[in-house]
């Protein structure tokens, strides 16, 4: 009877242990809720090929392409390596906003490694305008909107904010001419100007 209370009570026991064991990035494990730079430094353990890390997240603009040789890891002996995604890719475009992680392989001298780093993909593009003249006419008392007659603007990732066009320092009372702009912003708060001479007529 002692020895069955024993077994079991090591079944347990190694049941309990292995349920908080995670899978880190690529050949590594961490318990709980291990940091980019825990994981990668952990997935070191034992393996040939001893490579330095920047822990720091990789900024990629919205639209843009990055290259996964890119990444900013190497090898402490200085050998050559080839990096490519986890898929054998060597380069991904992102059209999503937000935070990712992606597995890249190091390879070196017949020997691999997988490795994780944090993607941010941003909207850092501004707004684009089109259909402003480089002259305006306008009566006395014009309405702002009445200036923005053809004017559109489109964001990468908003698409049309025409809506969003303001007009700032327009005097529809002030006789002659005048330098009025044109500002819109797109969801990320990325502003696109555009000055503009405006002629108020009598």
């Amino acid at each position: 009877m002692r020895r069955k209370s024993l077994f079991t009570t090591l079944a347990v026991a190694t049941l309990v242990a292995s349920s908080v064991v995670f899978t880190g990035c690529g050949d590594s494990t961490s318990t709980g809720a291990a940091s980019q730079a825990e994981n990668n430094e952990q997935s070191s353990s034992g393996n040939a090929l001893d490579i330095v890390f920047d822990s720091k997240p990789i900024a990629v603009k919205y639209g843009d392409t990055l290259k996964a040789s890119d990444i900013p890891v190497s090898l402490k002996d200085g050998s050559a390596f080839k990096v490519t995604f986890k898929d054998g890719t060597t380069e991904k475009s992102y059209k999503s906003l937000g935070e990712y992680k992606d597995t890249f392989t190091i390879t070196s001298n017949g020997k691999s490694r997988d490795v994780y780093f944090t993607v941010n993909v941003a909207d850092t593009t501004v707004p684009t305008f089109s259909g402003i003249k480089a002259e305006i006419t306008a009566s006395k008392g014009a309405s702002d909107s009445s200036l923005l007659e053809g004017v559109k603007a489109v964001d990468d990732v908003d698409g049309d904010v025409t809506s969003s066009i303001k007009v700032t320092g327009f005097d529809n009372e002030k006789i002659g001419d005048q330098v009025v702009t044109f500002v819109v912003s797109d969801k990320a708060g990325n502003a696109a100007t555009k000055t503009v001479t405006v002629t108020i007529a009598e």
